[in-house]
């Protein structure tokens, strides 16, 4: 290994400390690791550490949930192919994704789903009609929140994307959202009912805060280019994580306050590109990042709204030659699910909190969202008058 290597890895395990740290955020704890099985990718996790994902079966994906704590996986249903994803998964056990409907997979004809409680049943939630990612007639699933509303992606009949919502009363009507004659691209959405999207007008592409019953809209203020970001998760006090291109061939993480406000890079992540997957109520950040040429990718957690940020794997015992490569999703307990190069997905657990956890942001009040949105409100309205 040169010297070069042997200095940037060591800088990435011992965690790079930025500007402004927070005292009660140095302290991080160590974690315990399930592994989740041979062939397993793990995508979400619940508040009970209920785990979903895909794994390979008979050489094709199948979705999976696995009980509390990561323990027993079972196979969910299919819309009548072979194979299937879970994506997202609330606190009862419902599991959204997408599914193969036949056989034939050459088709490529695929429909998001929504489950019964932990993993129960299979609804399939249809398309819009039009031909999206495509896929004549295909749609997918992004997020499902606690009250089981369900967001997704798919092509209007006249083969616009939009996002759609489905609602517990009749998951088989999907309502659009529309802004404008903008392309909206949908994300996950949290328990207060916001949507972390995109809309691209022109080509200029704007990350927003959309409300799942189409009542408004909230841009994200920031005061940098932002090329085509990507909104990965958010928590219940609006708090955005994604990643963007920071330059013409890198993309970066960013995280945002409450509200969408002040978004910003996620720094000191990786020297060759970041992606930020998931936040939680007490604003730690997972996801991977691309530390330098030649070491790979490496699983990250970022505490204090990225303060902190060090290489997961410094944080847990694993077997010999296992690294975890990205780290997917985090839930109020700290528990995290991550991905390793060997073809396992692992439930990560806190050995203990002892305090260092800092408190969860506040989850504003309708109110202080009306501020925001009368405030944030105005950069987005020029966007549109330019076009």
């Amino acid at each position: 290994m040169s010297m070069h290597r042997m200095l940037a890895g060591l800088a990435l395990a011992a965690g790079l400390v930025a500007a402004g740290a927070s005292a009660r955020a140095a302290t991080l704890p160590r974690f315990t690791a399930i592994d989740l099985g041979p062939g397993t990718t793990a995508t979400a996790l619940n508040a009970s550490g209920q785990v979903t994902g895909a794994v390979i079966v008979d050489g094709t994906d199948r979705a999976f949930v696995t009980g509390a704590d990561g323990v027993g996986l079972s196979l969910l249903p299919t819309l009548g192919g072979p194979r299937s994803w879970g994506t997202a998964i609330n606190d009862r056990g419902q599991v959204v994704g997408d599914s193969f409907l036949s056989d034939d997979m050459r088709t490529g004809l695929r429909h998001a789903f929504v489950t019964g409680a932990n993993g129960q049943g299979i609804t399939d939630l249809g398309t819009l009609g039009g031909i999206w990612a495509y896929c004549n007639g295909c749609s997918r699933a992004t997020g499902i929140n606690n009250d089981g509303v369900v967001v997704g992606e798919a092509a209007d009949p006249a083969h616009n994307p939009r996002i759609f919502v489905a609602e517990p009363a009749d998951y088989t009507v999907l309502r659009t959202i529309t802004l404008g004659n903008g392309t909206l691209y949908g994300g996950p959405i949290n328990n207060q009912g916001w949507i972390a999207g995109t809309v691209n007008l022109g080509g200029d592409y704007t990350p927003l805060l959309i409300r799942a019953d189409g009542g408004s809209s909230i841009p994200l203020a920031h005061d940098t280019e932002l090329r085509q970001p990507a909104m990965m998760g958010i928590n219940d006090a609006g708090q955005v994580v994604g990643d963007y291109f920071f330059t013409s061939w890198q993309r970066d993480a960013f995280v945002t306050d409450a509200g969408g406000s002040n978004l910003r890079r996620l720094r000191d992540v990786g020297a060759n590109g970041s992606t930020a997957n998931d936040i939680n109520n007490a604003g730690w950040v997972v996801g991977v990042s691309y530390p330098d040429t030649g070491i790979g990718r490496r699983a990250f957690l970022a505490a204090a709204n990225g303060s902190v940020v060090v290489d997961l794997n410094t944080l847990v015992s694993l077997p010999d030659g296992m690294v975890l490569n990205v780290a997917t999703a985090i839930n109020e307990q700290g528990q995290i699910v991550a991905n390793s190069d060997l073809g396992h997905a692992w439930l990560l657990t806190p050995e203990t909190l002892d305090g260092s956890l800092p408190a969860p942001p506040p989850v504003p009040e309708p109110a202080t969202w009306a501020l925001w949105l009368a405030g944030l409100a105005l950069p987005l309205l020029r966007r549109w008058r330019r076009h």
